[in-house]
């Protein structure tokens, strides 16, 4: 860090790389210093635009002894022995989701960042949402009685040349099934709101694509505090879209969120509390001319959060423990679809 300012590294700059240059330029105490990517193209295009050095050989970034964080996003299955060569570098790591493809690689990761004194911010920016902030804040507070039930649905689109653009996508070893790739978000919504899992029965299956891992995905969830829920996460909707919502009964009412990605309120019916007035968000992501979409640009939040933490300034940073928690419950519900039984919570270190 210098002069307050802390400089950051891209690693990955693909797609979602538009989100973390956003942010860097946009606070002032962040600093984009360089950029990497195996496609030189992808890497030079960028680091022309800012007039950054730009790197091909990660190896070779890491010995820049002025970057303090490294910005992973990379095909999921490099994210943990990424993130240890930069711990191992003396850095801190942002990583898009998810932290690892099991919570076994998952732990040793932790295990390196502990004996390096750094730490690991996960980007789960779904939860900045102004409605979804709304919900959370309602919850603590106890103003929808005791919550009955719960339904999560996702119905989203992936056209197979989604998956043919890029060669990791859908495959098990550098993608990860559904719930670990797109899906993570949601799962950790779920267990954020309505807090630990004690159980998860669910079916999976593979439909409508020519990939390795599910493009479909069911689950019923019991929680400890007795609520259920269940999940549907789809993305074979033909030829758009179709929703992404989240309906909640308690004993005082009843709450609906929906929009693109979790972002609008479309039901609020909850005993002594008028709808909300929020301030409006940031818009979902919007892809192929608007054929699917994803969430929101939250990663602003994440970036201001992730640099107070690091500057000792009281944040509401999201845990590296937080993302491992909703990767035991992403895995839970995988082992619960392949074993064809219910899984409990304690079976998942």
């Amino acid at each position: 860090m210098e002069n307050g300012v802390i400089k950051f590294a891209l690693v990955g700059c693909g797609r979602i790389s538009n989100q973390h240059l956003a942010s860097t330029s946009y606070l002032p105490n962040a600093s984009l210093a360089a950029v990497c990517d195996i496609i030189e193209e992808r890497a030079s295009t960028i680091a022309k635009q800012l007039n950054i050095e730009w790197y091909s050989d990660y190896s070779e970034l890491l010995k820049r002894e002025d970057i303090d964080v490294i910005c992973l996003a990379t095909p999921h299955g490099l994210h943990v022995p990424m993130a240890i060569e930069a711990a191992k570098s003396g850095k801190h790591v942002l990583m898009e989701k998810p932290l690892g493809l099991s919570t076994v690689e998952v732990r040793e990761m932790f295990e390196v960042f502990k004996n390096n004194n750094k730490k690991i911010f996960p980007i789960l920016q779904v939860r900045y949402n102004p409605p979804l902030q709304h919900v959370k804040k309602q919850l603590m507070e106890n103003s929808f009685g005791r919550i009955h039930n719960a339904a999560l649905v996702v119905r989203w689109t992936r056209p197979q040349e989604y998956y043919d653009k890029d060669a990791w996508r859908g495959t098990e070893k550098l993608d990860g099934p559904l719930l670990f790739s797109q899906g993570s978000h949601y799962v950790d919504i779920l267990r954020w709101l309505f807090g630990p899992v004690k159980s998860v029965f669910a079916k999976k299956d593979t439909v409508a694509h020519r990939i390795e891992t599910d493009d479909m995905i069911i689950a019923m969830i019991k929680f400890e505090n007795g609520a259920y829920a269940t999940l549907e996460f789809t993305l074979c909707t033909y030829p758009k879209n179709l929703e992404c919502s989240l309906a909640f009964l308690g004993s005082r009412g009843t709450v609906k969120i929906s929009g693109a990605a979790l972002n609008e309120i479309a039901i609020w019916e909850v005993e002594g509390m008028g709808r909300p007035n929020l301030a409006e968000g940031f818009k979902p992501n919007v892809y192929a001319g608007g054929l699917y979409q994803g969430s929101p640009p939250n990663h602003v939040h994440v970036y201001q959060a992730m640099i107070n933490e690091l500057k000792g300034i009281n944040s509401n940073y999201i845990s590296a423990q937080e993302a491992y928690e909703a990767l035991r419950f992403a895995e839970a519900i995988y082992k619960s679809a392949n074993e064809g039984r219910e899984v409990k919570m304690e079976e998942i270190n």
